[in-house]
């Protein structure tokens, strides 16, 4: 109906804003066009909403010519140096341009364009995200690490989970994959940064599986199994053993904890290792003791009662041939 209204005004009085109006009720950029035409140049509206439809369809050199021809018209309109990005105290600004170089893939001119963005405002979060993946995918670790101590800082701003699988590519980027001096410093951070995250964000059980992997990789094993019985118990969630899915996951960190006591083969990590598979396992076999899962983990158990009771007569053997 109101298009219907619009076009007929047009019949009695084809003004510029007439047929921008029609542009926005069809979505149809030649009314805009029109629009642009029938004011011989001179409405910049019709120019700035093609620069918005190019824009939006990403072509953003169309774009930039748009807005610029609007500008020549009406220089006073700051939204559009705001979208054009020629505003250089707003941080929103920059901010747009860094997510269209993300989009493209430019990750070395999204980082710059971000750094500026966070110059001029500190705290928007999101920036401080975008910031971060650029930082790792270009390898400024150090950068990278800083934007998650920022993201930890604005907490109280946003209600974001701490992203695990950004953590994860520093872990095997840093500790797993490269080597040298710098690497020690940055493993040194990392081990920071992750100490931080762990002591605010208790119960999420993917940063403490990301901490483990950490710990492994640096040869602190005793503080890897410590993580893994924090996944273990921040799995165990209120009646979890009643949930299959659930029962699989807690299974199956408990079995990892297993595989890290073994490694360490003592006696007392032995017999703590069973202390702990036999509270998971007699929970997770009152609903479902025939579950694959609850078979492994009843297996993992006996063998290292096996295992903890070969130790003495290795020990034993070990004495009498010194």
């Amino acid at each position: 109906k109101a298009e219907a209204l619009v076009r007929d005004r047009i019949m009695i009085e084809p003004a510029p804003y007439l047929w921008c109006y029609l542009g926005d009720l069809t979505g149809e950029i030649a009314h805009f066009e029109a629009a642009w035409e029938l004011s011989e140049h001179r409405y910049p509206r019709a120019k700035r909403s093609l620069g918005r439809a190019a824009f939006e369809a990403n072509d953003i050199p169309s774009a930039i010519k748009h807005f610029e021809e609007s500008l020549r018209t009406h220089p006073m309109h700051m939204q559009t140096w705001f979208l054009l990005g020629l505003d250089p105290d707003n941080a929103e600004a920059w901010g747009n341009i860094g997510s269209i170089h993300m989009t493209q893939k430019h990750f070395a001119e999204a980082f710059s364009v971000f750094q500026e963005a966070v110059n001029q405002k500190r705290f928007m979060w999101q920036i401080w995200e975008n910031l971060a993946w650029c930082a790792v995918d270009i390898e400024k670790y150090g950068d990278a690490m800083y934007a998650q101590h920022q993201l930890l800082d604005l907490r109280s701003k946003h209600n974001r989970p701490v992203d695990h699988e950004l953590l994860a590519w520093l872990v095997n980027a840093i500790v797993f994959e490269k080597k040298g001096v710098l690497q020690s410093h940055y493993r040194d951070e990392l081990a920071k940064l992750l100490g931080r995250i762990t002591s605010v964000v208790t119960n999420n059980s993917k940063l403490w599986q990301v901490y483990a992997h950490f710990n492994d990789g640096v040869g602190r094993q005793e503080k890897a199994i410590e993580c893994r019985l924090k996944v273990s118990r921040t799995l165990q969630t209120a009646n979890w053993e009643k949930d299959q899915e659930q029962v699989v996951k807690v299974c199956d960190a408990a079995l990892e904890v297993a595989a890290g006591y073994q490694v360490q083969a003592s006696k007392n990590a032995l017999h703590a290792a069973r202390f702990f598979l036999r509270g998971v396992l007699k929970k997770a076999q009152i609903d479902f003791p025939h579950l694959e899962m609850c078979v492994r983990l009843e297996e993992a158990l006996q063998d290292m009662q096996s295992a903890s009771e070969a130790i003495p007569w290795v020990q034993a053997h070990h004495q009498s041939h010194q």
